[in-house]
């Protein structure tokens, strides 16, 4: 798909909305853009162990977290929900 939506950040939406409001735009934006096979993605700098992580987490097909490793090295890991993959941390 050619289209491509990014929410800079879902961190400005949940300081004013309950997360189940945020949920529900997120699900509603998901069936858009896939209805025109299209990609979004969302940033959110909540620990992977949160709460808020833990909801909304359903509602996408992957998720990625971000750590600076040994050396300061930036790394990442994919986790795919409802499926129990993860990868181990990788070298940006």
């Amino acid at each position: 798909g050619e289209l491509r939506v990014c929410v800079d950040s879902l961190d400005a939406m949940l300081a004013t909305a309950e997360v189940e409001a945020v949920r529900r735009l997120v699900g509603a934006v998901a069936r858009r853009v896939r209805s025109v096979s299209g990609m979004a993605h969302y940033h959110l700098s909540a620990d992977r162990s949160d709460v808020v992580v833990e909801r909304l987490e359903p509602s996408f097909d992957a998720v990625i977290e971000l750590r600076f490793g040994a050396d300061d090295e930036p790394q990442h890991r994919w986790t795919f929900p409802g499926r129990d993959v993860e990868s181990e941390w990788l070298e940006l």
